[in-house]
């Protein structure tokens, strides 16, 4: 689902027994997904501003491929498979390793901090 850019929820829910009763009540579980599209204009914007790169944020819940996937939706990824690089990876990466990665033609940074996005852009 996080390919399809939506955020899956768990739920869980139990009846407490009374305090005398030895039954252990049984579980209900469930689960759901939630679609947090981008704003309408988004697509737009970035059509008319021709992007290169796409420095995203994919919260600490989200995986890579729910910001692959709104890359994808509002148009900045177009190819199959676009370099994924998190911030983790890019503060071990030396800057030899960071010229190479912004060969590549689609490239997302995602949980990358202020410092780390001044990097890639002096890059």
């Amino acid at each position: 689902m996080a390919e399809q850019g939506l955020r899956v929820l768990g739920f869980a829910h139990r009846e407490l027994a009374a305090a005398t009763s030895q039954a252990r009540p049984a579980w209900s579980l469930g689960a759901g997904r939630v679609a947090d599209p981008p704003r309408p204009e988004v697509p737009e914007a970035i059509a008319r501003w021709s992007f290169g790169r796409y420095q995203g944020d994919h919260g600490d819940r989200r995986s890579p491929s729910h910001g692959v996937a709104i890359a994808r939706e509002i148009g900045l990824v177009t190819t199959s498979s676009p370099l994924v690089v998190h911030g983790e990876a890019l503060r071990r990466m030396t800057a030899a390793q960071l010229q190479i990665a912004l060969e590549n033609p689609e490239i997302l940074f995602t949980r990358v901090t202020a410092e780390q996005k001044m990097l890639v852009v002096q890059a």
